[in-house]
């Protein structure tokens, strides 16, 4: 089956889709969002009403002329009025958006035909320790960085059999949300 090339026509599509309570799927691109969503996963989408989000979800929304599938730092009230969006990979936030602006809550992701869950207490636990990592890596001279790599390259291994062996003690076997 062909992939639909991201063009002006893509958000309305998913909109329209999600708004009949269909779910979409949408490809992935980019490295935004590792170690959580790679480059050319499958993201299974539906819709949400922006009140029922919480922190650690991870949506679509229409950011700029592009989509962007970020998970959810703030929320309208917390300090201002819009959603905080960041990829688990960067350090620093995308600007506020607004609720229209989002198109669903990516529910899950499809890699290689298994799927994967995006948000939950493991995952979040897996993001916050790489993105510690991260910024102390970038911190450190010269040569502590080599080892700081080789810290973040064996925590990224531990933290997904953490979060393999959380599901399979919750029975799920990685089939999702």
């Amino acid at each position: 089956m062909p992939e639909i090339e991201q063009t002006h026509l893509l958000p309305t599509l998913l909109r329209h889709v999600l708004d009949r309570g269909l779910r979409a799927t949408f490809i992935a691109g980019g490295r935004s969002m590792l170690p959580t969503i790679h480059d050319g996963d499958r993201l299974v989408l539906e819709a949400t009403d922006p009140k029922t989000l919480r922190r650690g979800d991870v949506i679509l929304a229409e950011y700029g002329g592009s989509l962007r599938a970020h998970r959810i730092i703030r929320l309208p009230g917390e300090d201002d009025r819009n959603f905080v969006i960041r990829g688990d990979a960067l350090l620093s936030p995308d600007a506020p958006l607004e609720a229209h602006q989002i198109l669903g809550r990516v529910i899950e992701v499809d890699r290689e035909g298994r799927r994967r869950p995006v948000s939950g207490m493991l995952i979040r636990a897996r993001v916050l320790l790489r993105r510690s990592l991260l910024s102390l890596h970038r911190r450190l001279p010269g040569p502590l960085q080599s080892l700081a790599v080789h810290v973040l390259h064996r925590t990224r291994g531990l933290a997904a059999n953490i979060v393999m062996s959380g599901e399979i003690s919750r029975g799920n076997r990685g089939a999702g949300i």
